[in-house]
């Protein structure tokens, strides 16, 4: 019932929260851990349709209470039932058993309880002599089940063999125990195809984990012995040191099992106090390891069952204080910095996010009112904790997306979550949160271009003030952006579907491309406002405004040489619409396994000239939107043109719609800006008109400069030194 109670109100951990999204983006593995965590969330809550932590922890609470029976019934096999009744006891004392692995959701959770299951087979089958196919699969199964929740489970098998070695070696000689390994080799497979198709980062990030240092620290000792005389409850803990002093120096169970019961836990023990000389464990790694001597100690100390119940009632009192202590009692509410204040305070791991993400909600409204950031703008993160807590109690209730900026060792696996989700685009704001608790700031993120604080609040326990969130919106720095003109003009026919296809395959991170519309409003990729007999076979310019879609695609182009470009192929293509290149570029984008490309589509409009080649620029501006809307790639386009009024009736229809201002003359950004009237997201100017102060005159507001058409490499090299954000190019 305390399992239950705290279940329900605790907001979860950093490691539960973090645990929650292999439930929400499921794999064969995961970089930390096999995905048997992630599937205990989605069976406790309905396949994520229960966001409660009660329904996130019920499998914790279910097998928390299954691993007491399984104790017990294991004693039974070898003891009498006071014996059995004591080991049960000594298990609900445990608090790695009753709060870590029983209240908390962990890949622990599932570990040992599927290790206590093949534990209970190997005392049958050493015990009851019941060498069978049956119990030799039922271990091997198990441990498979116990390594899809955590690897430390093979620590049993590794036992099994050093009690084999030693006392029972005609196992060897017979097929149980290979038959038991190979159901076990079996069910690890997941993982190992998992980590063969990504490096085997898992076994390499847990490898360093414990990867031997050059010094001895007996700070890391001492930290590895206290952590596991604390997780395993102080009086506990002594009644398993005595346990093992028993075994070693009389017969505790029988000859047999007490060697069993060495072998496969003494190991694992000494192992994780020898590493923690050179490299900082964790005590929930041997925590196991202490579990099994649960079963002798149950024997040793069922007549002194007082001792027992003492354990049992300090635990009964950490599970009944501990809820209470979280919601109620700040440990760090002196700190006088306020980026810094309850940096030492535990218990804010579980408590505030909830308020936080509604906090966030009118704090998002407001800022997208006042045009500080786009509808579409996401939460961004650098660390997977508090990563997790952001995305989980902020993100997704206010129906905002999220994406982790940082490295593989910050992210963890929302690295690999990333690679399903749309790469936040640089030339937005976007909001950036994080906490005094574990203060990241921003200015030292070398991701970010720049940063503004949009709010600060305080978080409270009983009227005090434990914390601060403080949320900024923050712009990116670009990824270089290769932008291909026209699609890929010096190689293949211009704003063609083969072209487009092209610059795809060759890695462009943008499509660049020109667009007019026809007489029955078709938006079409085109760079004239007519059909030219240099490039398609008409005798003449015709106006393309003065055709309907039909009568365009009448026309073939891209079978005539242009001279400017002699390795351009020469294929017949017709003038596609707007519609159908972003559709096939999406599709073809899926096909080559890449990201989705982003679209700069220039409107091509006579500044104030007559309406004879185009529509009026609003309504030019309207139809090019409603094909981005139905495409659905809005928050993946940018409009440009050399032509103002255009790009003042784009932002009046969508102000979040990001802008390209087009510059072919030697004049100021700053007279540039004026005219347009409000700060576009890129400035496009030719690039000799490039110089290190138009640079640094774009990024000082927050402008990305992104100069056209450049064909020559050693130019390129020289617009990177002065730091362009990318550039277009008819050789991607």
């Amino acid at each position: 019932m305390l399992r239950i109670v705290g279940a329900c109100f605790l907001e979860l951990g950093n490691d539960e929260v973090y645990y929650t999204f292999y439930s929400k983006f499921p794999q064969l593995s995961f970089f930390d851990h096999p995905p048997m965590v992630g599937w205990l969330i989605w069976l406790g809550t309905a396949g994520n349709t229960f966001h409660q932590e009660f329904f996130i922890r019920l499998f914790p609470i279910i097998l928390g209470t299954l691993n007491i029976v399984i104790i017990y019934r294991s004693v039974l096999l070898f003891s009498e039932r006071r014996a059995a009744v004591a080991a049960a006891l000594l298990s609900c004392s445990s608090f790695y058993l009753s709060v870590i692995a029983g209240l908390f959701i962990m890949p622990d959770t599932g570990m040992l309880f599927f290790l206590l299951l093949a534990f209970y087979q190997l005392i049958r089958i050493v015990i009851k002599g019941e060498y069978s196919y049956l119990r030799w699969f039922l271990l091997g199964l198990f441990c498979g089940l116990g390594f899809l929740s955590k690897i430390h489970v093979l620590f049993l098998w590794f036992g099994i063999g050093v009690y084999a070695i030693f006392f029972q070696r005609k196992w060897f000689l017979s097929p149980h125990i290979y038959a038991g390994a190979l159901v076990t080799g079996m069910l690890t497979l997941p993982v190992i195809i998992w980590n063969a198709q990504n490096d085997f980062v898992s076994f390499v990030f847990q490898g360093n984990r414990v990867s031997s240092g050059q010094n001895w620290h007996w700070d890391w000792f001492f930290k590895e012995l206290g952590g596991s005389i604390a997780y395993n409850n102080p009086i506990v803990f002594v009644l398993i040191v005595i346990t093992l002093f028993w075994l070693f120096r009389r017969r505790v169970l029988t000859r047999k099992l007490d060697r069993l019961i060495l072998c496969t836990t003494l190991p694992v023990i000494i192992v994780f106090l020898f590493l923690s000389f050179q490299h900082e464990t964790l005590p929930h790694w041997s925590a196991p390891a202490y579990t099994l001597l649960l079963l002798p100690a149950g024997v040793i100390f069922a007549k002194r069952i007082y001792i027992i119940i003492s354990a049992f009632f300090l635990s009964v009192f950490v599970l009944f204080i501990g809820p209470i202590a979280v919601n109620t009692i700040s440990f760090d509410h002196q700190n006088t910095l306020q980026n810094r204040l309850g940096r030492f305070d535990f218990t804010l791991d579980m408590y505030g996010w909830e308020d936080i993400g509604i906090y966030f909600k009118g704090i998002r409204e407001r800022a997208e009112e006042e045009g500080l950031v786009k509808k579409n703008a996401q939460v961004l993160f650098s660390k997977w904790f508090p990563g997790a807590h952001i995305a989980h109690y902020v993100a997704e209730p206010n129906d905002v997306d999220y994406f982790g900026i940082g490295s593989l060792n910050a992210l963890h696996h929302f690295s690999f979550i990333n690679e399903q989700k749309q790469s936040p685009s640089v030339n937005d704001w976007h909001f950036y949160i994080t906490t005094s608790h574990f203060f990241q700031d921003p200015e030292k993120n070398e991701d970010f271009l720049q940063f503004q604080l949009i709010e600060k609040f305080p978080v409270y326990k009983r009227s005090k003030i434990v914390e601060y969130v403080f949320i900024y919106r923050v712009r990116l720095k670009g990824a270089f952006d290769l932008q291909g003109h026209r699609g890929c003009r010096g190689l293949m026919p211009e704003n063609s579907i083969p072209g487009f296809n092209r610059a795809l395959e060759l890695g462009v991170t943008t499509l660049e491309m020109d667009c007019v519309v026809t007489r029955d409003s078709v938006v079409v990729v085109c760079h004239d406002l007519e059909i030219l007999p240099s490039l398609c076979d008409v005798e003449q310019p015709i106006a393309i405004f003065s055709l309907s879609l039909k009568e365009v695609q009448l026309y073939s182009c891209g079978q005539i040489a242009n001279p400017r470009f002699p390795d351009q192929k020469k294929l017949e293509v017709k003038i596609p619409t707007l519609e159908e290149v972003i559709k096939f570029s999406e599709q073809r984008a899926t096909e080559l396994n890449r990201s989705k490309p982003f679209y700069n589509i220039e409107i091509k409009s006579i500044v104030d000239g007559a309406h004879s080649f185009h529509p009026t620029q609003d309504v030019f501006a309207q139809l090019l939107i409603q094909v981005l809307e139905k495409c659905d790639v809005l928050d993946r386009s940018v409009v440009q043109s050399f032509d103002v009024k255009a790009l003042q009736e784009v932002k009046k229809i969508n102000q979040d719609i990001s802008t390209a201002v087009l510059v072919e003359e030697e004049v100021s950004p700053t007279k540039v800006i004026e005219v347009l009237g409000y700060i576009p997201e890129i400035y496009s100017p030719n690039y000799l008109l490039v110089t290190d102060s138009v640079v640094q005159f774009c990024h000082e507001r927050g402008l990305r400069i992104i100069p056209w058409t450049v064909n020559d490499s050693a130019i390129v090299a020289e617009l990177l030194k002065v730091g362009v954000d990318g550039i277009i190019t008819d050789y991607p």
